[in-house]
């Protein structure tokens, strides 16, 4: 908080160091990752759910040998 506005300050030149404005992303970028967020961050959850659920439980010998011989 001490620093603010600098991330990094600039030793030997203080109008080269790296401010909160030079470090930020545009809007219209913000707004692209916004929409990218909403629409996939539930289909990554909703699949790695399924594949927890798909894969859930214990494998033993009895299971792979009901599955015809073979392991996959």
């Amino acid at each position: 908080v001490s620093m603010f506005p600098f991330i990094l300050p600039s030793s030997l030149d203080p109008r080269s160091s790296l401010t909160v404005w030079d470090a930020s992303s545009s809007h219209l970028t913000l707004f692209i990752m916004l929409v990218v967020a909403v629409i996939f961050l539930p289909i990554v959850l909703a699949y790695t759910a399924w594949v927890y659920r798909v894969l859930w439980g214990k494998v033993d010998e009895a299971t792979v040998n009901d599955k015809g011989g073979h392991a996959y």
